[in-house]
């Protein structure tokens, strides 16, 4: 891990699922939907859904099942089931995010969203969360051409808000999405959320286990 330097704060990036949302389980809860419906009846050799784009993840469980519906039809499901669930199940937002954005626009901030959903799935969640005013720029999987762990989400992310990438950080709870910002240049800190399973965060510059341990970069306004 490396050790902080002192650097002006101008852009924190977070990302949607198990990020601002612990919205892992009820992906999860989708994805089982999917296979009792389209008798998947074996999940030994699949891939780790966590930090991995949905619409990747259900492209290789159908080069396994080629008899399922095509991708883009799975993933449209998908998403719809998440919303679903995500509504019945009253979800919050990840605590002390909340607060952590109030300080950040006091301290003129700024905040941005790379994520690996779709642009209606990262609407809805923003919308239901009355989030969608409190990011300054966020971009969806169906807007870049390369997904995490490619940098192009955070590059997009910096070319919009004109701030270099030694003066943002990223919050990451997955292998790709740290692999994505370190690539980019940004620091990024690795966010061990209990609900997103056992993720490798050792290329994270530092790991944090609450998002109340960021305070004080936002406080002070530099990390």
């Amino acid at each position: 891990m490396n050790v902080l330097k002192r650097r002006d704060l101008g852009l924190i990036v977070f990302d949607l699922d198990g990020g601002i949302l612990d919205s892992e389980p009820m992906h999860e809860i989708a994805r089982r939907k999917m296979f009792r419906k389209y008798s998947v009846l074996s999940t030994e050799g699949l891939p780790c859904p966590v930090g991995l784009a949905t619409g990747e993840f259900w492209r290789l469980i159908k080069k396994q099942c080629p008899d399922l519906p095509d991708e883009e039809a799975l993933v449209k499901e998908h998403y719809s089931l998440a919303e679903e669930i995500v509504y019945e199940n009253h979800l919050k937002a990840s605590e002390g995010l909340l607060n952590l954005l109030e300080k950040a626009r006091e301290n003129g901030i700024r905040i941005g969203l790379a994520s690996s959903s779709t642009r209606s799935f990262v609407d809805a969640v923003l919308n239901y969360l009355s989030l969608y005013d409190k990011f300054d720029f966020t971009i969806a999987v169906d807007e870049v051409k390369n997904k995490k762990p490619d940098p192009e989400p955070y590059l997009r992310i910096l070319e919009r808000a004109g701030i270099s990438a030694k003066d943002t950080f990223a919050v990451e709870d997955s292998e790709s999405g740290i692999c994505s910002a370190k690539a980019a240049g940004i620091y990024c800190f690795g966010y061990k959320n209990p609900t997103s399973g056992e993720q490798n965060l050792k290329n994270a510059d530092k790991i944090i286990s609450r998002l109340y341990e960021l305070d004080v970069y936002v406080e002070n306004g530099w990390f």
